[in-house]
């Protein structure tokens, strides 16, 4: 088995406005490392968890999580920095974290909320993508432990049970859109080959009872966070930031 060295979350303390980062579904705290770093410099407080399961080498572990599990972590996240003092809490997310910072902002536990190439629909031609996705990240991981590529098919069970929880649990956040009254940030990129780029016009529309700052990159893949256009999307964040 290899030594991998495991992402540790991140923590950066600064004024009383507290902002929390979540990651993508096969990520890590590394996805919005940068960001939140960017967002330091500014003086704000920065919070970066990493969901259970995701930052060691055991995909039997990861498959056995629940977006209901990683739904808890980020309220105990969004708590904790209330806990640092934070008199104004942000959540923000990348694709499943960009989830998880939606349903905050329509539980009203969020001051502002804003997601990054984030799969938030109830189409299921979503999943097919995902699936790859997921396909990748488990074959890798396996590799990571030593394990024969074939050992793929023992888990295919696993991989179905967990994307069609994922998705219902998508599902059920687009249905409460309405909800969402605080401000609103979102970033797509125009090279996402996870999630479909146009997904996010729908998003923006479908938050009726919110103002929305929506922002297109033309040169970003899926993990906008570290893409051509990084510095620009860093920007944006910081102006949400500003106005709200």
């Amino acid at each position: 088995m290899k030594m991998i060295r495991k992402p540790s979350s991140v923590f950066l303390e600064g004024n009383q406005q507290g902002i929390v980062l979540f990651h993508a579904y096969t990520g890590s705290s590394n996805d919005v490392r940068m960001l939140a770093k960017r967002l330091h410099q500014e003086g704000y407080t920065v919070y970066c968890p990493n969901y259970s399961a995701h930052v060691g080498n055991d995909i039997d572990d990861f498959l056995s999580k629940t977006p209901n599990q990683w739904w808890k972590e980020s309220q105990e996240a969004i708590e904790f920095l209330r806990e640092q003092g934070c008199q104004k809490v942000y959540a923000f997310g990348l694709s499943m974290g960009g989830i998880m910072a939606t349903l905050a902002a329509e539980k009203h536990f969020v001051d502002a909320a804003g997601v990054f190439c984030s799969p938030i629909t109830e189409d299921a031609a979503q999943l097919d993508q995902l699936k790859i996705g997921l396909q990748q990240y488990c074959e890798h991981k396996l590799n990571e432990q030593g394990r024969p590529q074939t050992d793929i098919i023992y888990l295919q069970k696993a991989m179905d049970t967990q994307l069609m929880r994922l998705t219902k649990f998508s599902k059920m956040v687009y249905h409460y859109l309405d909800h969402v009254t605080c401000p609103f940030y979102i970033a797509q990129g125009a090279k996402d080959e996870i999630s479909d780029p146009q997904s996010a016009y729908v998003l923006k529309d479908k938050l009726i009872n919110s103002l929305v700052d929506f922002h297109w990159f033309e040169e970003s893949g899926h993990v906008i966070t570290i893409s051509r256009d990084r510095r620009e999307f860093q920007e944006s964040v910081i102006t949400f930031m500003e106005n709200n």
